[in-house]
């Protein structure tokens, strides 16, 4: 078979469809060139604003292919249809003041490139500062998942009804829909007609922003002002007539006695709600209002800004979370701020400070669908973790200050200097015990009791390109892990590396993170021999009731660490390269940490349990699971070691945790376990493993006859991936098999399936480009 590959490509601009065949390594850039000679109705106009478009079955979606890349890395098939479009668009776009401007955009570039486009037409300097956001979405509407979230998991009904209220009340920034400025407006669900609003996101260098710069003048006035008014900005009842008296000045101009009488001005668009009903409230403004005569309207919008600076709130996003209240397991709202130099508790009636860390003493931090936590290593006896839906935008916005610090610091230049004391970023150890639980089980088992912020076992199903929680050893910078685990920055004080160097030896750095994490699992199956502290208990109601809610809470919270746990244990297996590929220790590294990270709070849970069940045959057999588990557990670790594959080892690791994890769970009374839907599933992935042995074994047959020492290596290197993928498959399988019924459980199956479709697809192709018999190559097409 021959090496090129039949595309229909749409004209766009015509909606003529042809066929054009390509060469497999083809530049998409090449491609397009080719379409331009070969279609006349596709060479008009400046080569750079076209490109080719895989739409989406969704019409608002579909990807840009990368000029840079070839066809070949996006696994066509013959006959697929790409689009030869323009990628020159126009996007309207509002402004605060309500002003609508349309821009023209490059549709293929991320948001972070469109906002600089944006900036750079309107007159703005500091583009890094600012975002888009979407303005009245349909959440009801199905198409709009991609950017709606699911506010009720996780809480009871009652409680998410106070807490939406309470959010709205103090007009967080919880719910407003900011755009990922690493994707692309298509790969968000934008449509071509959707308005987007540009707003101040970040409050770094505004202190700088004078009359010489009249557009952001203007956008931070209108934006201080609606802080004002809606309470985001908490104000005295004197600071208010004083910002309403200037406001008057910049909309009327000069006070006239004639003109400004009682009854002309409209409170609700000057003052606080809580001020507009106060008697002689408007004759208050005026008589502000006589000491602004001639100031004018540039001025009077540098002064409101200026005075809006002093506020305690001022360049603070707040979020609605909730914390654990000192001494008692109940959970109580709190808004956590974020500012360019601090990390805020506040309290959420008087908007008053009750704690302040320097943002620069952060030292990493974790978000999960369900909680957010912060590690300000020795500036704090312990971490600061709150319950909150919100996890991922507090991540960004973290990370976005912090590259802001970064750039502001070393002008651009991430080189730091080993003497700087609040250097921002380092590499650092984290013992995977003392790390925070990073993995969710999701769906209709997430709930939260009273007892914990943190819900066990939580892990992001994220997008690639997402920020989050930098693993052990890797390097503080944005980072795209395949699977959707979320990852960490790391953030540090002292003692800071040069970061292009830190990760100088990321081999030796991934064994010290596996044998800190046997050690830490050996330290926890050590202490689940001995029981828990319980306060003191007695036999009358409130103790029954204790003790009942924290063996189910103890069930629930193993059963997430459980789910968690296997997938971050597939996650190792699937990604641990053959012996023919170079180790992803960044991903591998990510997988051992969540599994250790996950056992070891299983056992912590476990231990409880048993505190609180009576001694007996279910106490024993418990322990001796657990036991096994953690033993298992180790093993796959031990195999892992090198970052190689030991399939033999790490099959063998994987089938015992799939028993061991099995018994745990039937100990709990777990009807999953017994489940007919794992048996089919299993069934079918062993005629899957079947029916690729046999794909193996008449590709094997292609490598005999090829004269190519090359090709035929190639053949048998994708031979060797079809094989081991398949059997992957059937070992993950068993272990995810007792908690398939997990959200997080198919998604780790249907990542492997896809391992499968791509090692299948691949050896095909290679195969077929290998030989030119056609009686053979019948075999591997059929």
């Amino acid at each position: 078979m021959s090496s090129f590959l039949s595309l229909r490509i749409k004209i766009v601009k015509n909606g003529n469809i042809k066929t054009i065949q390509f060469k497999y390594n083809t530049l998409v850039s090449e491609a397009c060139q080719i379409i331009r000679d070969r279609e006349p109705g596709a060479d008009q106009g400046d080569i750079t604003e076209f490109g080719l478009f895989k739409p989406d079955e969704d019409a608002k979606k579909g990807t840009w292919l990368d000029p840079r890349r070839t066809l070949e890395y996006y696994l066509f098939r013959a006959g697929d249809q790409l689009e030869y479009r323009k990628k020159i668009r126009p996007l309207r776009v509002k402004m605060l003041d309500e002003s609508i401007k349309t821009i023209l955009i490059d549709d293929s570039h991320n948001v972070k490139e469109i906002i600089k486009t944006i900036c750079e037409r309107i007159g703005i300097n500091n583009p890094d500062e600012f975002s888009l956001v979407v303005e009245n979405l349909q959440t009801d509407d199905p198409k709009n998942a991609t950017l709606r979230k699911d506010k009720s998991s996780g809480l009871q009904e009652r409680d998410r009804k106070k807490m939406e209220t309470l959010r709205k009340k103090l007009h967080t920034d919880d719910d407003i829909l900011w755009l990922n400025h690493e994707k692309s407006l298509r790969e968000q669900g934008i449509p071509d007609d959707q308005m987007l609003l540009l707003r101040k996101k970040l409050f770094f260098s505004d202190i700088n922003v004078d009359r010489n710069d009249p557009v952001q003048l203007n956008l931070m006035y209108i934006q201080d002002n609606t802080c004002v008014l809606n309470g985001t900005h908490k104000v005295s009842q004197e600071d208010a007539i004083t910002l309403a008296a200037i406001r008057v000045q910049i909309q009327f101009g000069n006070h006239d006695e004639n003109k400004h009488k009682k009854g002309f001005l409209e409170l609700k668009d000057l003052l606080p709600s809580e001020y507009r009903k106060v008697p002689g409230m408007e004759k208050k403004v005026f008589a502000e209002h006589r000491k602004l005569i001639g100031m004018t309207e540039l001025n009077g919008k540098l002064r409101y800004i200026k005075y809006c600076r002093e506020l305690k709130t001022y360049g603070v996003t707040f979020f609605l979370v909730k914390e654990k209240m000192k001494g008692k397991n109940k959970l109580v709202p709190r808004l956590l701020g974020i500012t360019k130099e601090k990390v805020m508790r506040v309290d959420e009636k008087t908007k008053e400070v009750i704690q302040e860390w320097q943002l620069t003493t952060v030292r990493r931090w974790a978000a999960s669908p369900n909680s957010f936590t912060l590690d300000f290593g020795d500036y704090s006896e312990s971490y600061y973790s709150v319950q909150t839906q919100e996890g991922e935008k507090i991540s960004q916005l973290i990370s976005q200050y912090i590259d802001l610090i970064m750039k502001n610091k070393t002008g651009g230049d991430r080189r730091l200097s080993e003497t700087d004391e609040e250097a921002t970023v380092i590499e650092d150890q984290v013992r995977p015990g003392k790390a925070m639980t990073l993995q969710n089980i999701g769906g209709e088992r997430e709930q939260f009791e009273q007892n914990n912020v943190i819900i066990s076992g939580v892990l992001r199903p994220g997008d690639p390109g997402q920020r989050g929680v930098v693993s052990a050893t890797d390097p503080a910078e944005s980072i795209t892990i395949h699977g959707g685990i979320h990852i960490a920055q790391t953030v540090g004080m002292g003692q800071a590396p040069d970061i292009t160097s830190a990760a100088g030896n990321p081999q030796k750095a991934h064994i010290s993170n596996i044998i800190m994490s046997i050690d830490d699992i050996e330290r926890a199956k050590n202490e689940m021999a001995y029981p828990a502290d319980l306060p003191p208990l007695s036999d009358n109601v409130a103790s029954r009731q204790w003790r009942e809610m924290m063996l189910d809470t103890s069930k629930h919270n193993i059963h997430s660490n459980l789910v968690a746990s296997s997938t971050a244990a597939c996650g190792i297996y699937i990604n641990t390269p053959l012996a023919n590929a170079d180790p992803n220790y960044l991903t591998i590294g990510t997988n051992v940490t969540q599994l250790t990270s996950n056992m070891t709070e299983a056992a912590k849970n476990l231990r409880m349990l048993m505190t609180l069940q009576p001694d007996g045959p279910e106490k024993d057999n418990l322990l001796a699971a657990a036991n096994r588990l953690a033993g298992a557990t180790q093993d796959l670790l031990n195999a892992a070691k090198d970052g190689r594959a030991n399939r033999a080892a790490q099959q063998a690791a994987i089938n015992a945790m799939a028993d061991a994890h099995k018994a745990v769970l039937g100990c709990l009374g777990d009807p999953e376990t017994e489940s007919d839907m794992q048996m089919r599933f299993l069934d079918q992935a062993r005629l899957v493993a079947q029916a690729v042995g046999k794909l193996v074994n008449d590709c094997k047959e292609v490598a005999r006859a090829c004269s190519d020492p090359e090709m035929q290596g190639k053949v048998i290197n994708a031979s060797k991936d079809a094989a081991a993928s398949s059997s992957q498959l059937v070992t993950c399988i068993k272990l995810l098999g007792p908690t398939m019924a997990s959200p997080l459980c198919q998604q780790q199956l249907m990542e492997a399936a896809k391992g499968v479709a791509y090692a299948v697809e691949g050896l095909v192709h290679t195969a077929q480009n290998s030989s030119e018999d056609q009686a053979i190559l019948n075999n591997v097409s059929s």
